[in-house]
């Protein structure tokens, strides 16, 4: 998903607290049922087994993340914008045209935005960045507040709640 290195924190931090806690549920579940049934030992061993079979058999190549199919299924149930926020929000208010589709700025629509580093304005990031994707992708940062801002002096339109890509 290319984050950007100023937003990178929060989905990894949240992440690592994740994976702890279901390690801990899984570990005290698998626990109990190893004790509360003899059956539970072949269930997970064939699953080890399983496991290890797929891993070995596994290519090497990094597969892209947005194919998954749990991403694919949460990406129709849950509106998604192909943006980050500037602040790092995970779900934004984003003005929306009459057939529910998002005016997103254009240099979202071309398929990138450059970079912005906290701290410094939007001209001096302009100056020390390049882009750094290529238009097929969509991925960028915005400045929602903004975008608001400005659909709501064009003509008032309506607002929809999306999750960003840092969902």
């Amino acid at each position: 998903y290319q984050t950007p290195d100023h937003l990178k924190h929060r989905p990894l931090y949240l992440g690592i607290c994740g994976a702890i806690v279901f390690r801990l549920i899984f570990i005290f579940v698998g626990e109990y049922l190893m004790h509360a049934m003899w059956i539970t030992h072949f269930i997970f061993g064939g699953f080890l087994v399983w496991t290890g079979f797929k891993t070995a058999t596994a290519d090497e190549d990094d597969e892209d993340p947005s194919q998954h199919p749990a991403v694919k299924w949460l990406q129709r149930q849950v509106p998604f914008v192909s943006a980050y926020d500037d602040s790092g929000r995970f779900f934004v208010r984003i003005p929306v045209d009459a057939d529910g589709n998002a005016m997103l700025p254009k240099e979202c629509t071309e398929g990138w935005s450059r970079p912005r580093t906290p701290g410094r304005s939007p001209k001096e990031t302009d100056a020390l960045s390049t882009p750094s994707r290529s238009p097929k992708m969509g991925y960028g940062t915005i400045d929602f507040h903004e975008v608001v801002a400005e659909a709501q002096k064009a003509g008032g339109k309506k607002g929809e709640l999306r999750a960003t890509m840092l969902f």
